[in-house]
């Protein structure tokens, strides 16, 4: 009898042992983001289920979305950052190619927890550790593509994919000297890595897309593109199209790169709707060159102002609110500085 006492004791106990959980707490710094009616949230993955299951609150109002959840112990997930109870994951946040992000993932984050409570504080569309956001550092990657002996489709050169260089068309080379050289440089966050790859010709369904299956920058495992990982510097890339080949067959007579200045400009205001100012504090001999982009690094508008103007009128028709950036160079130097557009 009291054998029998004693195992039901022991299961019960083992019972007791493996349903030992763990506090998993989020705080995700919504600021700088027009927060959406539907609510802040966390999902996807194996164990954060669907958009509008796990509501995130703000309490004392100040930007920063909690929510605490009890998982088991040694608990692991994919999981994202939900502006909105979006059923079909479109208002997730965009971390496409920064350093959290897992590409084989539909770019999701990722946690793993032990056998001790655990704190998670990060940023809105950013792979930050902390919820203050500060500024965003960026550096610029250079690709340049040799053509020669390709019959260039007329509908131009790309680079894509991905998830960070979206579809065939969003990012161009060009070759404006007429060397079979394409090139395009792009702006993305400190520590961003992606797959990639190139297309002769805007192809929406990829089938214009390089052939590198079985070269040695394949990987087999994500639709045989390219990959790139960057630290904290500028960064360029010398390769052909179709090959895995590096610098011997890419001639680039300079790679030098603009000095990041932050006092080159400043926007007033920067949480606005219908129109901003871009101030500059001196005249300058050469033309400015503005590019406005969205989180991702995707460039959305370009244009050109003389140097001779020290406040210019943005006109911000057609862009729905979002956080956005601001990149211009002048000279040797470019600064970027955050845009919030408001309804």
């Amino acid at each position: 009898m009291k054998k029998g006492v004693l195992f039901v004791s022991l299961i019960a106990m083992g019972i007791w042992v493996s349903a030992q959980s763990v506090n998993i707490t989020f705080n995700v710094n919504m600021n700088g983001v027009t927060v959406d009616p539907g609510g802040v949230f966390i999902a996807g993955g194996s164990g954060f289920g669907s958009p509008g299951d796990n509501p995130m609150t703000d309490l004392d109002g100040d930007g920063i979305y909690t929510i605490t959840l009890s998982k088991a112990e040694n608990f692991s997930s994919h999981y994202i950052f939900l502006n909105g109870n979006c059923g079909d994951y479109a208002c997730k946040e965009n971390i496409a190619g920064q350093a959290c992000s897992d590409p084989a993932n539909f770019n999701d984050r990722f946690i793993a927890v032990g056998t001790n409570d655990t704190t998670v504080n990060t940023c809105f569309g950013f792979c930050t550790e902390t919820t203050d956001c500060g500024t965003v550092s960026f550096i610029d990657i250079t690709f340049n593509l040799d053509m020669s002996g390709i019959a260039v489709d007329p509908g131009g050169v790309y680079i894509a994919g991905g998830g960070a260089f979206g579809i065939p068309g969003d990012f161009p080379l060009t070759d404006p000297d007429g060397d079979s050289i394409y090139s395009a440089t792009i702006s993305k966050p400190e520590n961003f890595a992606s797959y990639y790859t190139f297309t002769n010709g805007a192809c929406g369904d990829f089938s214009c897309k390089e052939n590198i299956s079985g070269q040695s920058c394949a990987n087999p495992n994500f639709f045989d593109d390219r990959y790139i990982e960057v630290g904290t510097n500028d960064t360029s890339i010398c390769t052909a199209f179709a090959q895995c080949v590096f610098d011997d067959n890419c001639e680039v007579t300079s790679l030098e790169r603009p000095l990041l200045d932050h006092s080159l400009f400043t926007i007033q205001p920067n949480r606005t709707s219908g129109e901003t100012f871009l101030m500059f504090s001196e005249v300058v001999p050469n033309v400015r060159e503005v590019e406005v982009m969205d989180l991702s690094g995707k460039l959305l508008r370009k244009l050109q102002l003389p140097g001779t103007e020290l406040r210019y009128t943005l006109s911000l028709d057609g862009m729905p609110a979002s956080l956005y950036l601001v990149k211009i160079q002048q000279g040797d130097h470019f600064g970027i500085q955050k845009l919030q557009v408001v309804e």
